[in-house]
């Protein structure tokens, strides 16, 4: 189970300081960029709503393993958009995976 703490953490440790590098590369605003990495928050909400019903019927492991593929899977999601509404949602899908194996996680 440490792994997947470790998991969870590597990953935000190597997205976002590429956050500068990405929105280079896009183009937005100070605000737009505000505004689409609230997406995370949002995301995150979901997921842990999404959670519960998911580790009732599959179990805590079960739910913390596949979070973990899917988080890694997602973490390139933010560099292969090349719009604001690709950056937007791309932090939605990180958050609700992450809040998910966050709660599996701790349950």
């Amino acid at each position: 189970m440490a792994v997947a703490f470790f998991v969870n953490g590597a990953t935000f440790a190597n997205w976002v300081p590429r956050i500068p590098e990405i929105n280079d590369a896009i183009g937005l605003s100070t605000r737009s960029l505000g505004l689409a990495l609230l997406g995370v928050g949002l995301g995150a909400l979901g997921g842990s709503i999404l959670a519960a019903p998911l580790i009732a019927r599959v179990g805590c492991r079960g739910v913390t393993r596949a979070t973990a593929l899917a988080l890694g899977g997602a973490l390139v999601l933010p560099a292969l958009g090349s719009t604001g509404l690709w950056l937007a949602a791309a932090p939605v899908v990180i958050g609700l995976i992450d809040a998910g194996m966050d709660v599996a996680m701790n349950a």
